[in-house]
C-alpha cells in the first residue's frame, strides 16, 4: 500500500486580457458614471419598468427602450452573500459582500460590493449608498463605484 502524501497547493495568477465593445446603451451608462458621476437607466415606454443597469429591450414586454432616466446612487439590499475567505482576483479586502441592490427609481437590481464592519448589519431591505472613486480615478467602469456602504 502506498504511503499517503499531503495535499499540495499551487498558487498562480491567471490572466485573460480581452476587450469588447460595450455598445451604445452600456457605453452611455458607463460614460455617465465616469463623468457625472451619476447613474442613468432606461424606462420601458409600454410597462414603465426602469432597468438599471440599462438594456435595449424590456425583458417583461419585449419592447425596445429609448427613454433615459436618472436613478439614485442609493437603494436597498435584495440579496447578499458575504465573502469569508480570500480568493485570487478579489475586488477588495475582506470583509465585504456581493449584493443585489435595487436603486431608488429602478425596478431591477444591480450587483455590486458592500463594505461593512458588522456582519449582523447586513440584511434584506437595508439601505445602502454608493461610494464613488475620486474623479481622477474613474475610468468608465462599473468599478467607478468603489463600493456601497450601509446608510
Amino acid at each position: 500500500m502506498r504511503e499517503k502524501q499531503p495535499a499540495r497547493t499551487y498558487y498562480s495568477k491567471v490572466e485573460s486580457p480581452y476587450q469588447w465593445s460595450t455598445g451604445e446603451t452600456m457605453g452611455t451608462f458607463l460614460t455617465e458614471m465616469k463623468d457625472g458621476p451619476r447613474l442613468i437607466s432606461k424606462r420601458c415606454q409600454v410597462c414603465g419598468k426602469v432597468f438599471c443597469p440599462p438594456q435595449d429591450y424590456c425583458e417583461f414586454c419585449f419592447q425596445p427602450m429609448e427613454e433615459w432616466v436618472e436613478v439614485a446612487d442609493r437603494g436597498s439590499i435584495k440579496a447578499w452573500t458575504r465573502m469569508m475567505h480570500y480568493y485570487p482576483g478579489m475586488p477588495c479586502d475582506l470583509p465585504f459582500a456581493y449584493a443585489s441592490i435595487q436603486l431608488e427609481g429602478a425596478d431591477t437590481c444591480m450587483v455590486h460590493i458592500i463594505r461593512y464592519s458588522d456582519l449582523d448589519s447586513l440584511n434584506i431591505d437595508v439601505e445602502v449608498e454608493a461610494v464613488w472613486k475620486p474623479e481622477d480615478e474613474r475610468e468608465g467602469d462599473i468599478r467607478d463605484i468603489d463600493y456601497f456602504r450601509l446608510v
